[in-house]
């Protein structure tokens, strides 16, 4: 007979071990908790997801994989199959066609939707511009929760980039963009149903948000998914009229809103981009004057004149405290953190750009 002898660690090593494992299985669990809450409230403050219930958003804050990119890496290829949706949680990314950059998207904005919804290939290439942090939801997660609110999603942003591709409706605030594109009205087309009719004048603003159009005769292309028609009806120019029927090419989409529908939003079109041009030279000049008295103060306040009245809090970067300084008598928070730490851990850059965002 043979025994295999298994040595059992003292009790007290076995209890050490197993406090040590519960102890690690609740911070994974606690760190896990409040990624989770982290995930839920941004999502919260997405509009595109605004008509979904707040179990929906939860499914979602579980599924999501936080990514993270250095500036310049590429977060997704031209021409790759499409597998995720990506929704910016901090930093900027560039959207490409080529070498050509399209747009520019901030925080809260999303991208790689279509291709989601198309199930197809990516038709441009995103990249970090600076550091980024980006939420990405899986294909099969984003079907399963979201539904048709992606197909919503998808849509709003092919408006969205139309406009701003367009010379005179790039000149529209975001608000008043917003409002273009929730009073646009849907219309769907079967294959070769006549979309403008030989020599019928064009007097509506068109997007084309699935399928194409062509000519009759010679089938060859008008414009595709995401062009713009009708810009020149608004202005009061005159508007395209065609030689032959314009036909949609397969099964379509199309968004649209007359001229007279857009005046009762906005008004003459020239009026309301001279409202826009004079409310930003107001707006730039005001930041400037804002910027030269913010520096104007900075020059007064330096380390020697500063008080500390009481630590406000702590963390993993440093310390703030509340001071005053006796050069103006004004409060302000005062970050400290180390040198030494700052370079160990590379945030150098960090640091640089959050100074510039505080500037």
């Amino acid at each position: 007979f043979f025994f295999l002898m298994i040595r059992r660690p003292p009790r007290s090593t076995q209890s050490r071990s197993s406090a040590a494992s519960d102890v690690y299985k609740r911070q994974i669990e606690e760190m896990m908790n409040n990624e989770f809450r982290e995930n839920r409230t941004f999502i919260e403050d997405i509009k595109q997801f605004n008509h979904m219930t707040p179990e929906q958003k939860d499914v979602i804050a579980n599924n999501v994989i936080t990514q993270r990119f250095e500036p310049d890496q590429i977060i997704i290829n031209e021409g790759d199959q499409a597998s995720a949706f990506f929704i910016i949680k901090e930093g900027q990314v560039v959207i490409m066609k080529g070498k050509e950059e399209i747009r520019k998207l901030e925080k809260k904005e999303c991208f790689g939707e279509q291709g989601v919804f198309f199930n197809t290939v990516r038709q441009k290439s995103a990249k970090a511009v600076e550091k980024t942090v980006v939420l990405a939801i899986g294909s099969d997660t984003v079907k399963a929760v979201l539904g048709n609110e992606i197909q919503h999603i998808a849509l709003r942003n092919l408006k969205i980039w139309a406009i701003e591709r367009n010379e005179i409706l790039s000149k529209l605030s975001l608000i008043q963009r917003e409002r273009l594109i929730e009073n646009m009205k849907h219309k769907t087309y079967r294959a070769d149903d006549v979309m403008f009719p030989e020599s019928e004048e064009n007097c509506s603003l068109i997007i084309v948000l699935q399928g194409s159009l062509i000519y009759r005769s010679s089938r060859l292309l008008l414009t595709g998914r995401g062009g713009l028609l009708g810009v020149n009806s608004l202005l009061g120019k005159p508007s395209e009229i065609f030689e032959e029927d314009i036909l949609m090419e397969g099964n379509g989409l199309v968004a649209s809103i007359t001229k007279k529908e857009f005046e009762s939003l906005f008004g003459n079109i020239y009026s309301l981009i001279d409202r826009n041009e004079t409310h930003l030279k107001r707006v730039t000049s005001e930041r400037e004057t804002t910027k030269k008295q913010i520096e104007l103060e900075c020059a007064m306040v330096t380390m020697d004149t500063l008080v500390i009245i009481k630590k406000l809090g702590f963390g993993h970067f440093g310390r703030v405290y509340l001071v005053r300084s006796n050069a103006n008598d004004k409060l302000y928070a005062l970050k400290c953190i180390s040198k030494k730490q700052t370079l160990a851990e590379g945030m150098e850059n960090y640091l640089l750009a959050e100074k510039a965002v505080l500037k």
